[in-house]
């Protein structure tokens, strides 16, 4: 265990049943507000760069709030508190106190006002030299019948509930050269990485990347050339994916045939690498439980297959920091959509046997309406096939 788990664990427990006491102490302090899709301000260096999804100022107060963010600021224009509000319009609190020897960050749930993070940022000169975070995962309704009592919440919650961050900043003469992390959270960990930073000559940051205790890197920010728009890299980014998913299943497709192509991505939170799963036709031939299932080919047993080596196609990385920058999420689904149906219209000879009615296409398969899916690739006539067969 990291040697300052116990200590982050205590600092979150100590903001139980202090929101009073912290609304009374930063509020009065705020001399400005302002709306946006997100947050937009860190204490931490280069965190935007790092952690992509800067928010957009709204001239408006939002109607509904729901999914927008409320900040205020002091008069030195830092920021001292943050409102989200979630689905229900409910607000999700962060309060920052700015101190010696640098800020403690404590966010709360709605009511009852659960401590949902307790977090340390230390700086030295007036640069950060060490971020510790403890935070639990996400929330729901359910913390609150639990809550009361910071152990048995942990407790409850188990190591699958909560996360826990260590960022070391280390810097060369002015310059940030590296964030040495440690990091515990679902899926993650204990793991260990680094950022490293790149500049250009003229002092400006010329990339980012994160190095695995492996030895695997990983592209995690470049700024865009001068003059390159948006829909440029969208136009790049769809003339790089078509091949490289073309390569990947002419290498590890099964010899068989192959009745669709699966492009799936998660609505904001991953848009690239897309997953790629084969639907198999004999999985389709036979007495079908639920012929709607067709469609959903890793149901039926299909294949999965991930790009190699994604941080190769560099215009697909760059397009997918600027989508999640620009909170510009529609056009991560539109990226995909346009490639799934160029593959659509390819020829597969020599990469993989298809059948007549072959389709490739790019979905979320929680939230996406299949049929509009479908239709972005599909040849005119298939729908109404595949609905004749109930498939649809």
């Amino acid at each position: 265990m990291h040697a300052d788990f116990d200590s982050a664990i205590r600092h979150w427990k100590s903001w139980f049943g202090r929101r009073a006491e912290v609304v009374d102490r930063i509020l009065p302090d705020v001399e400005r507000w302002e709306w946006s899709t997100g947050s937009r301000w860190s204490v931490l260096p280069f965190h935007f760069e790092r952690y992509p999804g800067r928010g957009r100022v709204l001239r408006e107060p939002p109607s509904p709030k729901a999914q927008c963010t409320e900040s205020g600021y002091g008069s030195d224009g830092r920021l001292l508190v943050e409102r989200t509000y979630d689905h229900r319009e409910q607000a999700h609190e962060t309060y920052l106190l700015h101190g010696e020897p640098g800020t403690e960050i404590v966010a709360f749930s709605p009511r009852p006002h659960i401590p949902l993070e307790g977090a340390r940022v230390i700086v030295n000169g007036g640069r950060v030299d060490r971020h510790v975070s403890f935070r639990l995962n996400g929330y729901t309704p359910k913390y609150a019948e639990v809550g009361r009592s910071p152990e048995r919440l942990v407790e409850w919650l188990g190591p699958n509930g909560r996360q826990f961050l260590v960022e070391d900043y280390h810097y060369e003469g002015e310059a940030l050269r590296e964030v040495a992390a440690y990091a515990e959270m679902p899926g993650v960990g204990p793991a260990r990485f680094s950022d490293r930073f790149a500049y250009e000559s003229d002092g400006s940051l010329a990339g980012i990347d994160r190095a695995w205790p492996d030895g695997t890197m990983q592209a995690v920010y470049r700024p865009r050339r001068k003059g390159r728009t948006l829909e440029a890299l969208l136009d790049a980014a769809v003339a790089e994916l078509v091949p490289a998913v073309l390569d990947t299943i002419g290498t590890g497709a099964p010899r068989e045939r192959l009745y669709c192509v699966e492009l799936s991505y998660r609505e904001v939170e991953r848009y690239f690498p897309p997953l790629i799963t084969l639907g198999l036709e004999r999985s389709r031939a036979g007495p079908l439980r639920d012929p709607t299932s067709v469609f959903r080919p890793l149901l039926l047993g299909g294949r999965t297959l991930d790009l190699p080596d994604p941080d190769a196609l560099a215009s697909c990385r760059q397009f997918d920091q600027e989508v999640r920058s620009s909170q510009r999420w529609e056009l991560g689904g539109t990226m995909l959509r346009r490639a799934a149906a160029e593959l659509s219209r390819r020829d597969w000879h020599g990469i993989a046997e298809v059948t007549d009615d072959f389709v490739v296409f790019a979905t979320d398969p929680e939230f996406d309406d299949l049929e509009e899916a479908l239709a972005s690739s599909a040849r005119p006539g298939d729908i109404a096939n595949w609905k004749a067969k109930g498939w649809l």
